[in-house]
């Protein structure tokens, strides 16, 4: 046997032992202390705790907050609107499907948010507030903007009351969406079959039109961005009548479909039944500083902006330490550009003659 077999073991055991010693010394240590770290401090204007209106209105207007909502879930994220006054004059009305016995409920425990919106509509059609803004029960959600930290508090407190009391009605999420077969401009054909698209709602579009608006010429496409969060002045409620929201009403409680199949298909009919525009495809970079203040230079600064909170998300979706090992730094780097482009975009927005431009280009 060569002498190099016979002493090649306690060699390989000892470059081991010094690679594991590295490991643990220079990885390992640094990453486990770094995951026990503490986060570093919000910007004043990026922490939910610390948020103030960053719009004046000229007008005293009422705001009614209609949360779509089961028992289970918790509401208690709008006590903060309230609280810090980020809407004034604002009150809050929350429907609870599943429970007959709560305040504020629909006449079936069935679907989803759109039965609640339209029993308030057809119930407080005679006691409507200025600004009536719908959304769902959670506070964070992926429903919400990236650059608006996915969060209902955040963009409510940068909501810009003027602007919705101008343009009538508003959808809260300007992102138009992922899908491509379905994403702005393109949206739902509402001659489309179960052929056509088996496994989705398009098939649903024309019978859901039609049923909810027997006497209004069919429109070919209906687009727009999801997430049916709204918000609508009196007056654009009003210009539908009563009958027409107790007529939704009763079409929603006989309908057989399913939960999803009755409250997907107004995703896409809010701004047929409020503005009778088809497509509310306005682009998502201009929405967002004209209706919250945040504008990005450009869109190619947008997309960067939204590129790194996509990356965030799969980095943050790896454990701590895991991070801290095979990407050091990369999380915390992203976080930073992601703050720095925001923070630029609110000061950007801040000007008025900013979001004025911005705002031409919406429709």
């Amino acid at each position: 046997m060569p002498w190099y077999s016979r002493h090649r073991a306690p060699w390989l055991q000892a470059l081991g032992a010094i690679c594991a010693v590295y490991f643990a010394l220079f990885i390992l240590l640094p990453a486990i202390i770094r995951s026990s770290e503490e986060s570093r401090p919000i910007p004043a204007l990026l922490d939910i705790s610390r948020l103030t209106p960053q719009h004046a209105t000229t007008g005293n207007y009422t705001t009614n907050l209609i949360v779509a909502s089961v028992k289970a879930d918790n509401t208690s994220w709008t006590d903060r609107l309230q609280e810090q006054q980020l809407i004034p004059n604002l009150n809050i009305i929350r429907y609870i499907s599943d429970d007959e016995n709560a305040r504020y409920h629909p006449p079936a425990a069935k679907g989803r948010e759109a039965l609640m919106y339209f029993t308030y509509l057809q119930d407080f059609y005679d006691e409507l507030a200025d600004i009536n803004i719908f959304v769902h029960a959670e506070d964070v959600s992926w429903h919400m903007d990236a650059a608006l930290l996915k969060s209902l508090t955040f963009a409510l407190a940068q909501l810009d009351l003027e602007q919705v009391m101008q343009t009538g009605y508003v959808n809260l999420r300007t992102t138009w969406g992922g899908s491509r077969e379905h994403d702005c401009p393109n949206g739902f054909s509402t001659s489309a079959t179960l052929r056509d698209n088996p496994t989705g709602e398009a098939f649903l579009m024309g019978r859901a039109f039609h049923d909810n608006f027997p006497d209004d010429p069919m429109p070919e496409i209906l687009a727009g961005p999801c997430c049916s969060q709204f918000a609508v002045t009196r007056d654009a409620i009003r210009s539908r009548s009563l009958e027409q929201y107790q007529h939704i009403v009763r079409v929603l409680v006989d309908s057989n479909w399913s939960d999803q199949a009755i409250g997907r298909p107004w995703e896409r009919m809010w701004p047929w039944l409020f503005k009778r525009q088809a497509k509310d495809c306005n682009m998502e970079y201009s929405t967002l500083c004209r209706l919250y203040g945040v504008c990005f230079r450009d869109e190619e600064e947008y997309k960067r902006y939204e590129a790194l909170w996509e990356e965030k998300d799969l980095l943050q979706g790896k454990s701590k330490l895991w991070r801290e090992i095979w990407h050091p730094k990369r999380l915390l780097q992203v976080e930073e550009e992601l703050e720095e482009l925001l923070l630029r975009a609110l000061d950007y927005g801040s000007d008025a003659q900013v979001r004025h431009k911005a705002g031409l280009q919406m429709r």
